[in-house]
């Protein structure tokens, strides 16, 4: 099974809206989208990571993930530079999500005491993944 990653007119949208998405596609259809969005000059903030049900555990969410990460690290796009660190909300709950991100080097960082949510982050050099 062959997947494309590909952004939805990456540049012009980052440009507008600082949000990047992009999309797992398996044989024409996209099954999963992945979107990040820069909150300050500084940080990514990770506000969608989706799955279509019947793609789900066959490894499209990590690879999502991976290209977000490799934009970050190795992007020369000017826009970029700068940018230090991805950050997310995962609910304590979801602990297939919270599996993912650890393994793809994110840390969690806080708790938000008026939730169930945890917060996570990645601002070096991910191991594994």
């Amino acid at each position: 099974m062959t997947i494309k990653i590909s952004a939805i007119d990456c540049r012009s949208e980052f440009l507008a809206n600082k949000r990047i998405w992009y999309h797992a596609i398996i044989a024409g259809q996209v099954v999963g989208t992945i979107s990040v969005e820069a909150t300050s000059d500084r940080f990514w903030w990770l506000n969608d990571l989706f799955v279509n049900p019947s793609s789900r555990r066959g490894g499209i969410a990590r690879q999502l993930l991976r290209h977000i990460i490799n934009v970050w690290q190795f992007s020369n796009e000017v826009e970029l530079q700068g940018i230090v660190g991805i950050s997310c909300g995962i609910d304590n709950a979801n602990v297939a999500s919270i599996n993912l991100f650890e393994s793809c080097g994110f840390r969690h960082v806080y708790d938000y005491p008026e939730s169930s949510t945890r917060l996570y982050s990645l601002t070096d050099a991910p191991q594994g993944g």
